[in-house]
């Protein structure tokens, strides 16, 4: 059985290799409206979100704050 620790050790020394590689996320499908559709629909309709209160999820980039912000919520 793999140590997990290593595999966390792992996981992190690739985000590290990979961040400057692909660190432009906010264009194309990774920051569309249609991925957070995507990842939303199978959950709630967007417009279930209008005059919610979200809390801001940390994504580094915003782009998700950012998607979020297109349903309109009040805080």
């Amino acid at each position: 059985m793999p140590d997990p620790r290593s595999a966390q050790e792992q996981t992190i020394a690739d985000f590290g290799e990979q961040w400057p590689s692909f660190h432009d996320i906010d264009t194309g499908y990774y920051g569309e409206d249609v991925l957070f559709d995507d990842i939303l629909s199978p959950f709630v309709d967007e417009t279930q979100l209008t005059d919610c209160h979200m809390p801001d999820i940390g994504s580094w980039t915003g782009r998700i704050v950012r998607m979020l912000s297109h349903a309109h919520p009040s805080a």
